[in-house]
């Protein structure tokens, strides 16, 4: 059973044996995603918001098979840092063989523009996590934030954005273009450098 603020989240049921091969089940009930957020180095980003569904992992620890859907509820992914805050739609993420699949899911900005994300981020090495998305968006308020001591950006950034994103996740390569629209009024905060011509 795992437990959130004494309420019942989530369980877990399976095996576990002794050459390390993993047969489980994870049901989801209002699942709070900022329990992922303890795994995120730097907290340079964050999720908040909650997840339903039912998950079945299989197999060996370093490449198990996941696979089954969660639905989001009130779900965002953040980034104090850099100012970004982006609602997901509440629609089902689909997970087969180890594969989060993206279809025309959509991310939405404070403005309520959509960013609409399709593709599919393969785990099923976890040594080698592989990413392959394509992204667009119009008018989208990519920054909307007010100064805060941990800012690097902070104001009002408006974008129109079209790209892909493919490769591993610890080598990632972004290829489009990136419009930044009249209508922004954005700052930038340079830590710790030394200006150099």
């Amino acid at each position: 059973i795992i437990m959130s603020d004494g309420k019942e989240v989530g369980t877990i049921d399976g095996t576990y044996s002794k050459d390390e091969v993993l047969d489980a089940k994870l049901s989801m009930d209002e699942f709070p995603l900022g329990m992922i957020n303890g795994f995120i180095p730097m907290q340079l980003f964050g999720f908040r918001g909650y997840g339903d569904g039912t998950l079945s992992v299989k197999g060996k620890l370093d490449r198990p098979e996941v696979d089954g859907e969660v639905y989001l509820d009130s779900s965002y992914i953040f980034s104090q840092p850099y100012g970004v805050e982006m609602r997901f739609a509440n629609d089902p993420i689909t997970i087969k063989g180890s594969k989060l699949l993206f279809e025309n899911f959509l991310m939405f900005a404070i403005n309520d523009s959509p960013l609409d994300v399709s593709g599919a981020f393969d785990f099923s090495n976890l040594d080698r996590m592989m990413l392959n998305v394509k992204m667009q968006a119009r008018n989208f308020l990519l920054i909307d934030s007010k100064e805060t001591p941990r800012s690097e950006t902070y104001g009002k950034t408006y974008v129109n954005f079209f790209g892909t994103m493919q490769g591993p996740v610890d080598n990632l390569k972004m290829l489009g273009r990136l419009d930044v629209l009249g209508s922004t009024d954005m700052t930038y905060v340079m830590r710790d450098a030394i200006l150099t011509t």
